[in-house]
């Protein structure tokens, strides 16, 4: 086969390499102390010479952002041992990694990371300045609402074998895995980098960056304790997988290769535009919060198809950054022993102190974006509002709690939530967060306690993000005084209230007109022992919302 002579015009740097001229918008960490961030996400955008967006990604080759492994396992020790240096991957066509709402990956403030920059022309023959602005999503931990879940990651790479393919060594794999195809034969692509390849344990010279000839070409691999450490030591609940391939790919899989089966795990699709050069036009992402398991003791391959349509050889690569729940993760000490006091677990929100805190998240760019998207409660089309104030009776775990649910205060929140209640949406909704003496709070309808049924597509479809009604917060109205039901939301977006709500156990005046009141609890015998049994015996996620119903109307609760 003839090589190739044309390689896509590519200029590359790390973020140190320009640093002194170039880069923007870092912020120096060095002298400040330690925190504990959560990384939520991650953006990519290509700016003109002007500093306007582009309307596509064509100039953007890939960017990778690389972590100290020494320093994440001296810093996490209660985490899962960090085996990867690859945390995220941006290419064309997948221009964004996000992580489902109560899910992030932990992050020391100090740590260091190492992002390098590649822009690819492959679409003009014109020369283009360009620039690429990268833009993360961090949650400080300080600042959390709901409580998250550490995600831990891998990142396992299709490898071709370039020379020394013993048949011996193919045997021995398959005999160890009959179902598995095997590591596939390839060339070397002639614009590897000088450390694209290496020699494995069994002798055989691989490359991670190889040739595609016209046609279709399937490449496969084994995902090995040589080359992932661990991956399947243990089993994992995956919640997202970004992907980086080149053009021409169509999918790239995983597969769970037991005795003589071989079952698909997930599946990424790509498109390519090929009309005026090669641009990557879409890479499927996969987010998941419910996610999906990869039992342990398991073999895995991983596969990738190219289809190359042009007359001449490509150059490709395939690789898979999986992201799993850490149930271990443990807040190290320079966390819980912060010299202002305060302590979080993986199960409890956490805040400094009680006149400090907040109910949602910290800035505008952490709301999730499914409650961004959701649909604003319409008093047409969400109607009738309620016109009278309703009791209902909320089952938990731990006894009964009679609610007072009054329009008069909050028409569109009481109208809102009395239809969840009434429709059993609740069922099953953790009560998440206890801060004694000051608010007991009820999750969002969809979070639900271990072993709880998950929220069908229905009841979903009930769900609206609220107006922040506040109006009737007046001292001689309604404020937040002991028993007061209120809205959790997130702070940088004041109609971002949707089902999660709370109880205020003690008088707190800093909470009126910044989040809505639509009732109180009844201060009848039940209720209050029901109260403080749960304070008194208090443990994450051991109590939740077993079922609801209305009892009567009433004229009015206001106190």
């Amino acid at each position: 086969m003839e090589g190739n002579k044309s390689a896509p015009a590519m200029m590359g740097s790390t973020a140190s390499q320009v640093m002194t001229k170039n880069v923007e918008g870092l912020v120096d960490t060095s002298n400040q102390p330690r925190t504990l961030l959560w990384l939520k996400g991650v953006k990519l955008e290509v700016l003109d010479e002007n500093d306007n967006v582009l309307p596509t990604a064509e100039f953007i080759c890939h960017w990778n952002l690389d972590i100290n492994i020494n320093f994440r396992n001296k810093v996490f020790p209660g985490a899962e041992t960090c085996e990867t240096v690859r945390l995220a991957t941006i290419t064309q066509g997948q221009t964004e990694i996000t992580f489902p709402d109560g899910y992030g990956v932990p992050v020391a403030s100090d740590e260091p990371w190492n992002a390098v920059f590649q822009a690819a022309n492959r679409t003009t023959d014109e020369h283009r300045r360009v620039k690429h602005r990268c833009t993360f999503y961090f949650i400080e931990d300080s600042d959390l609402m709901y409580p998250i879940t550490a995600l831990s990651w891998q990142v396992p790479w299709i490898y071709v074998i370039i020379d020394k393919n013993s048949p011996d060594v193919a045997v021995a794999e398959k005999a160890n895995c009959p179902s598995c195809i095997g590591l596939s034969p390839g060339v070397n692509a002639p614009n590897n980098t000088s450390n694209g390849t290496f020699t494995d344990r069994k002798g055989r010279l691989l490359s991670g960056h190889w040739v595609i000839p016209p046609g279709t070409h399937t490449y496969r691999a084994m995902i090995s304790a040589e080359m992932e450490p661990g991956f399947n030591l243990k089993s994992h609940t995956v919640h997202a997988v970004w992907s980086h391939v080149h053009p021409l790919c169509t999918d790239l899989s995983l597969y769970k290769c037991e005795s003589n089966s071989r079952e698909k795990v997930f599946s990424v699709s790509a498109k390519t535009k090929t009309a005026h050069g090669l641009q990557i036009e879409r890479i499927k992402y996969l987010s998941s919060k419910q996610g999906f398991t990869l039992p342990d003791k398991a073999n895995y391959e991983l596969e990738v198809t190219y289809e190359n349509t042009t007359k001449m050889p490509q150059d490709s690569m395939a690789a898979a950054g999986i992201f799993f729940e850490d149930p271990a993760f443990t807040r190290p000490d320079w966390v819980l022993h912060k010299k202002d006091g305060y302590a979080c677990s993986m199960t409890t929100a956490c805040t400094a102190n009680a006149s400090a805190v907040n109910v949602g998240s910290s800035n505008n760019s952490t709301v999730p974006a499914d409650i961004i998207a959701m649909p604003i409660f319409d008093k047409i089309q969400d109607g009738p509002l309620l016109t009278k104030a309703k009791t209902v009776e909320l089952e938990t775990n731990a006894g009964p709690l009679t609610l007072y649910i009054d329009p008069t205060l909050a028409p569109a929140t009481a109208t809102h939530i009395y239809r969840l209640l009434s429709s059993n949406t609740f069922i099953g909704t953790r009560i998440f967060r206890l801060d004694s003496g000051y608010l007991l709070q009820i999750a969002n309808a969809e979070d639900k306690a271990n072993g709880q049924p998950l929220l069908s597509a229905k009841s979903m479809s009930l769900l609206r993000r609220l107006p922040m009604e506040v109006s009737s917060q007046s001292y001689d109205k309604i404020n937040h005084k002991k028993y007061v039901l209120s809205m959790a939301r997130y702070p940088s977006i004041k109609d971002s209230a949707t089902s999660s709500f709370f109880i205020v156990l003690g008088d707190s005046p800093h909470l009126d007109h910044e989040f809505t009141i639509f009732g109180r609890i009844k201060e009848d015998a039940a209720s209050i022992e029901t109260l403080a049994k749960i304070e008194k015996n208090w443990a994450s996620d051991k109590y939740w919302i077993t079922g609801s119903k209305a009892l009567s109307n009433l004229v009015s609760i206001n106190k």
